[in-house]
């Protein structure tokens, strides 16, 4: 259960919606990035209220509600928005932000189930697909900026990434970080990446940000890191997190791999040019950026050991990359 001051806050929220007396209040998960607590109703109605602890941005977090209720319009699922007495789809009490939403019944992906990664493949384009027609104004914080800016900013970001890691006894990771950038950036130039197809993408798609019924999808959540950039990051990522052996492995298996992008291909066809920049862009999902070190700083996480840690992986995703091209070369 939730401490009691928690409880406390959280009923106050509650008291803005048309809730009959919640009899449970559970919190399922507890980190520095949000907090989801498990609401049951006296009719046995069952809700998540989340509770936004990392994005604070308000305009932000009404952006991902209108896109949240856009997949929905267009029967894609995921949880449902519930909205207050005064009809509003955030508050904000306590100096902290909050939403609530129905409870989607299911369970995470199964890495063992061929079926799931087909259908998270065939999901991916529908949600690509559909939010080509959102067109809500874009609101971007210093941790999903869209794929090209970053890029831009791949320069500035190593010279702030030096700054805050001085004299911290990682010149080495440092100047390998670089080196990893610069051979994104000499693989997959501007003029390359252009090139892609564009357009929203998740940025997150794994396996705990989904959950299904049988081998079918019921939900997908957590749109924090959701930006514009090429179509293809998400593809290369979703194909790397459910083709894998098991959730902390980063071997893919072929099979699962192929499964995930013949499905994805059925709904919206894959360019060469983006198999192409498959194994560059998966790199790119693991590359150490500033923000995402600030963010983390700023939760009271040691950075220092997340940065060793993060460039110790680098080779290994690389040639996963280099694996993932070769599973794919006769698509």
């Amino acid at each position: 259960m939730a401490p009691l001051a928690a409880n406390e806050t959280v009923s106050k929220v509650l008291a803005q919606y048309s809730i009959t007396k919640p009899k449970t209040i559970e919190l399922l998960e507890a980190s520095n990035r949000n907090e989801n607590f498990f609401i049951l109703d006296s009719g046995e109605n069952k809700y998540i209220l989340h509770r936004y602890r990392r994005n604070a941005d308000k305009s932000r977090a009404i952006f991902q509600l209108k896109l949240q209720q856009h997949l929905l319009d267009n029967n894609f699922p995921t949880s449902e928005i519930v909205k207050t007495i005064t009809s509003e789809s955030i508050l904000t009490i306590d100096n902290t932000l909050w939403a609530l939403f129905t409870f989607v019944e299911g369970t995470e992906y199964n890495f063992s189930r061929l079926e799931q990664a087909a259908e998270a493949g065939r999901r991916l384009a529908q949600f690509h697909n559909i939010l080509s027609s959102f067109h809500a104004d874009p609101i971007y914080l210093d941790f999903n900026l869209p794929i090209r800016e970053v890029f831009l900013k791949s320069t500035s970001n190593l010279t702030q990434m030096h700054e805050m890691f001085l004299n911290q006894g990682v010149d080495d990771e440092l100047s390998s970080c670089r080196r990893w950038w610069e051979k994104l950036m000499n693989d997959l130039p501007l003029v390359v990446l252009d090139r892609l197809p564009s357009g929203w993408i998740h940025r997150d798609y794994h396996g705990r940000n989904v959950l299904f019924s049988g081998d079918e999808m019921c939900g997908l959540f957590d749109f924090d890191e959701l930006t514009r950039g090429p179509l293809a990051c998400d593809i290369a990522f979703g194909i790397h997190m459910f083709g894998r052996e098991y959730r902390g492995s980063r071997k893919i298996r072929p099979e699962f791999a192929n499964s995930f992008l013949i499905e994805y291909s059925r709904i919206r066809p894959v360019t060469r040019d983006e198999i192409e920049a498959f194994p560059s862009l998966l790199l790119f999902a693991y590359l150490p950026q500033t923000a995402y070190f600030v963010n983390h700083e700023s939760d009271g996480d040691n950075v220092r050991e997340m940065l060793i840690r993060e460039v110790t992986v680098l080779p290994e995703v690389e040639a996963e990359g280099k694996q993932l091209r070769s599973i794919l070369a006769g698509m």
